[in-house]
Parts: C-alpha cells; sequence; structure tokens
C-alpha cells in the first residue's frame, strides 16, 4: 500500500483535527491502497503509555525513518513542512496552507 502520513500541526489544534481527518480517510473504501498515519514531531509527554502509536519518539533519527518510507506527506505551513527535503525520490508533498487569513505569513497564502 501507499505510505501516508498526516502531521500535527499547531494551525489545526493539537491531534484532534488531524487524527479526525486520519479516522476519515482510513473510513473511504477508495483508499484501500493507503496506509494512512497520524504523526506528531513533537515528543510525548512525560508518562505517556501509548509506545509509538503516532509514530513518534522524539528522536530525529526514527523521524527520518519514517519520512523515508513516506510515499504521501500531508502537512500545514511551518516545522514540518521542511521534512519534504528528505522524502524518498517519488514521493508527495501536500501543504494544506493556514486556516486563518489574519494569521497568514510571507508566502503561507500559497
Amino acid at each position: 500500500p501507499f505510505r501516508v502520513i498526516l502531521i500535527e500541526n499547531k494551525r489545526y489544534g493539537k491531534g484532534a483535527a488531524v487524527e479526525s481527518v486520519v479516522t476519515a480517510l482510513r473510513a473511504r473504501p477508495e483508499l484501500k491502497d493507503f496506509d494512512v498515519q497520524f504523526v506528531s514531531w513533537s515528543p510525548h509527554a512525560e508518562g505517556w503509555k501509548g509506545g509509538d502509536s503516532p509514530l513518534q519518539t522524539g528522536n530525529f533519527t526514527r523521524h527520518m525513518e519514517i519520512i523515508g518510507r513516506t510515499d504521501v506527506q500531508v502537512t500545514g505551513p511551518g516545522t514540518a513542512m521542511m521534512y519534504q527535503a528528505f522524502l524518498p525520490d517519488g514521493a508527495v508533498n501536500i501543504n494544506l496552507g493556514i486556516n486563518k487569513v489574519l494569521d497568514q505569513g510571507f508566502m503561507e497564502e500559497y
């Protein structure tokens, strides 16, 4: 299957908004050939018992492993978008843009 990651972005709220999109995409029968995962690049809070469930350890080496096997990266503007340089050949980056007109910074309007 195609490996898709949707990256948490503070502009969309912490986790919940992006995780709900992941859930919706997984439920679509026409996307059965896509393995859709939620990713948060931020380290988990102390006491986290969820293991590696959202594919996060706070370790840059682990980040590169995740990116290195990604076919489609979906993210909003910001630091997470910078990972596109590490995507494998043929992979696609989808930038969702910012969801508030008043908060747009330079080049975030595209």
